[in-house]
């Protein structure tokens, strides 16, 4: 998924849901953003709060629409699920 697949997708969404990603057993928080060749990668700290989607929209629009979304381990983003209030990227 790139991100204007992404900003197509979830633009009908409340902007306070919290951005995740599966992580074996555990659902760990994006909380930054950085571009690299392959596309732009999701970072996750778990010492920080996730990012809302109101977040993760305003830091993502430095960047090229094209770029693919990929997890922390360079893994593409396929899609996402909306689960109480959050996003669940995979």
């Amino acid at each position: 998924m790139n991100l204007s697949e992404f900003k197509q997708a979830s633009a009908e969404l409340p902007a306070t849901l919290r951005i995740l990603l599966p992580n074996n057993d555990y659902l760990i928080p994006v909380n930054g953003l950085q571009e690299e060749s392959a596309g732009i990668v999701l970072i996750s700290n778990s010492n920080k709060p996730a990012m809302n989607l109101q977040h993760f929209l305003q830091a993502s629009n430095t960047y090229d629409h094209s770029l693919a979304l990929l997890t922390n381990n360079q893994k593409i983003v396929f899609g996402f699920r909306v689960i109480d209030h959050a996003i669940i990227l995979y």
